[in-house]
């Protein structure tokens, strides 16, 4: 099993004459620790004995020194087919990401969701696989049991006949099918991630093939040709001291091996261990000194899903908030903080700037290769819609962020960074003394900009952004100057969006929501817009559909987005809405429930560019639920075009239809 990297950068010297794994000589008294955990520095490699006495400062440090301490808590395929069909929506071409159903044109593998209610229960997690070609309607071939436990969340890849299952779960410490048998019993993980493999070459006699556990919480995944991605956060910690007495407790941790504190890594077909990283394999922040520490670490493990027992792990002693991943290098980023409420002229909490990470990747391993700073935080944008704020071209990060100041109001800013030696070094921002144009626009009462940036997205050389407080202000910026980026053009509409998204030369989709103008019949809702953006100067709104009373989780994640080019005028595509209505009871009072549907849409492109709706296949209200089987919630529906046909998956269930007569279905399969 191969978990080394390689590395190449001098060791840091402020941690230089740290000692080895284990303290052969006491400490006489306890040192003054400082809690490194929000460093912007550089990172550079670190020896074991390095990292070892980093990680037990570290844990000495957030467990409050021992028995005596306070606890302190942190906020943490493929079978040949000939019809079309949509497959998942992905921001980077190469970068494939998981999603919980995965489709080959023939056979549909469906992240099945279980209820679990009580310890003990029974239900383990699955994989429906249906065939939705043999019959007229989606027939269940197999299921897949991937994981013994019922608790654990679930997304998929699907890559030349490979299925690949990843899990995210937390033990609670009730169920022994689901516990970790860590190398020390005294070291406590918040959760594990699994991986399960199958052969789905015949999908009808798949089975799992191997399964692994690792330590800590999924941060996310990707997969790049046959390399899987996996980055974790772990917390390391240590409960095992035996004396109240503080100095006693700092010794007794120091002699620990530091193996026995770091994440493992099992198979679980062999039930062998081993560390997920090498305590040599660790990059540390270049201005750590020996009294330094910090217990958090975030891991990038390669998983070759072929050999998947084959993987190498690189370590970085830092927290991550989120990451952005290109074809050939990773960025973590994470938010710094002010030193106090002045500086920022807000709550202690607000996030001051990005601390960005530049790792690249490659079949050796991931290194490091920078570390950069940005004013801003990811403002109005959900986890899974983060990574649309960062775009890579040519070897240049662009990154948009916005500040708040009371005295200030909001800014909005794009910034173009690049490597030089180990400092990520902005080239250029936006707005500039040259174009210095706000982002948003200026209330003439406060002489402030008062609106919230909902969506960005670029394009090659031209990225676009939506700020909203009233109405919606579309600008459109120029990025073909990496040294002056400016604003070309803009245009306000009703409402806003929260998504963006190509459609064909020149269109723009923007899925967001329109919000109730003074005076209007039209309620809010659901607002799904095509823009020509053809001419950067001169945007313009061709069209616009409103769900009154909808709401589409594709403005928190864009994987609910099912989109298919027919050819070079016709592209079809598809999203979630929901809406809350009531029903009257023989009593006279009210029962809340939801309407799900799948919302079909057809854009042809012309002189005269079209959008127009087809319809909603909609989910039916009652359903013969099993205790295994559950509908699951909206912000997992799912949509499939499949030909003339369109596939809706909601929960662990699939209706079916005809592309142009979707409100005609059937279902559940």
């Amino acid at each position: 099993m191969n978990y080394k990297i390689w590395l190449s950068l001098p060791l840091a010297a402020g941690l230089s004459a740290c000692g080895g794994s284990s303290n052969n000589e006491e400490n006489k008294t306890l040192p003054a620790l400082n809690a490194l955990n929000n460093s912007t520095a550089p990172l550079q490699a670190s020896s074991a004995a390095q990292f070892s006495q980093f990680v037990k400062n570290g844990i000495f440090i957030a467990s409050g020194g021992g028995k005596n301490g306070e606890d302190v808590s942190e906020n943490p395929a493929a079978t040949t087919v000939t019809t079309p069909y949509s497959g998942t929506n992905q921001l980077v071409d190469g970068v494939s990401q998981s999603d919980r159903i995965k489709f080959d044109g023939r056979y549909l593998y469906i992240a099945g969701t279980t209820e679990v209610a009580y310890e003990g229960d029974s239900s383990k997690t699955f994989v429906r696989v249906l065939d939705t070609v043999a019959d007229e309607v989606p027939l269940q071939v197999n299921e897949l049991i991937v994981s013994d436990s019922a608790f654990a969340s679930q997304n998929l890849y699907l890559q030349e006949h490979q299925l690949i299952s990843v899990l995210m779960d937390y033990d609670y410490g009730f169920a022994d099918d689901i516990s970790i048998q860590s190398i020390q019993p005294q070291v406590d993980y918040q959760g594990f991630i699994e991986l399960a493999f199958s052969d789905v070459s015949m999908p009808e006699q798949a089975a799992v093939e191997k399964r692994f556990r690792m330590d800590g919480s999924l941060v996310g995944s990707r997969l790049i040709g046959d390399t899987l991605y996996v980055i974790a956060e772990h917390t390391l910690s240590y409960s095992g001291y035996t004396d109240n007495d503080r100095l006693a407790s700092y010794n007794q941790l120091m002699d620990m091996d530091v193996n026995a504190l770091l994440p493992a890594f099992k198979n679980l077909q062999t039930n062998t261990e081993a560390p997920l990283v090498a305590a040599d394999s660790c990059y540390l922040p270049a201005d750590a000194t020996a009294l330094d520490g910090y217990h958090g670490l975030t891991t990038i493990t390669q998983v070759n899903i072929h050999t998947p027992d084959d993987f190498k792990t690189t370590c970085v002693s830092t927290r991550t908030a989120g990451f952005y991943m290109s074809a050939t290098t990773l960025y973590l980023y994470n938010y710094t903080f002010a030193d106090n409420t002045d500086e920022v002229n807000t709550a202690i909490w607000q996030p001051h700037g990005l601390v960005l990470h530049q790792l690249t990747l490659n079949n050796e391993g991931v290194t490091y290769q920078a570390t950069g700073e940005v004013e801003g935080q990811l403002a109005q944008v959900s986890s899974n819609m983060a990574a649309t704020r960062f775009d890579e071209q040519d070897g240049m990060l662009r990154v948009f962020t916005s500040k708040y100041d009371t005295s200030m109001g909001n800014s909005h800013k794009l910034h173009i960074l690049k490597p030089e030696g180990n400092t990520l070094v902005t080239v250029a921002t936006l707005p500039n003394d040259k174009y210095p144009t706000p982002i948003g626009k200026v209330n003439p009462q406060t002489n402030q900009v008062d609106e919230d940036v909902y969506a960005v997205r670029y394009f090659g050389d031209t990225a676009y952004v939506v700020t909203f407080r009233q109405i919606d202000p579309l600008y459109v910026l120029d990025l073909s100057d990496v040294t002056e980026p400016k604003m070309v053009g803009s245009l306000e509409v009703p409402g806003f969006s929260s998504y963006l998204h190509p459609v064909g030369e020149g269109l723009l989709l923007g899925v967001g929501q329109h919000v109730t103008e003074p005076n209007s019949e039209v309620a809010s809702g659901t607002q799904v817009s095509l823009f020509d953006v053809a001419d950067p100067a001169a945007p313009k709104l061709l069209k616009a559909h409103i769900f009154e009373g909808g709401f589409t989780p594709l403005e928190y994640d864009y994987r609910t987005l099912a989109m298919l080019k027919d050819n070079d005028s016709v592209t079809r595509f598809t999203l979630p809405i929901v809406y809350w209505t009531t029903e009257q009871e023989s009593d006279a009072s009210s029962t809340w429930y939801t309407a799900n549907d799948l919302a079909a849409f057809e854009v042809v492109q012309g002189v005269d560019s079209t959008l127009t709706y087809r319809g909603s296949s909609r989910a039916a209200l009652t359903l013969p639920i099993s205790n295994d089987k559950v509908l699951g919630y909206t912000e997992a529906d799912r949509g499939l075009i499949q030909g003339d046909k369109l596939l809706y998956i909601h929960g662990n269930y699939v209706w079916q239809s005809d592309w142009l007569t979707p409100q005609n279905n059937t279902g559940p399969h």
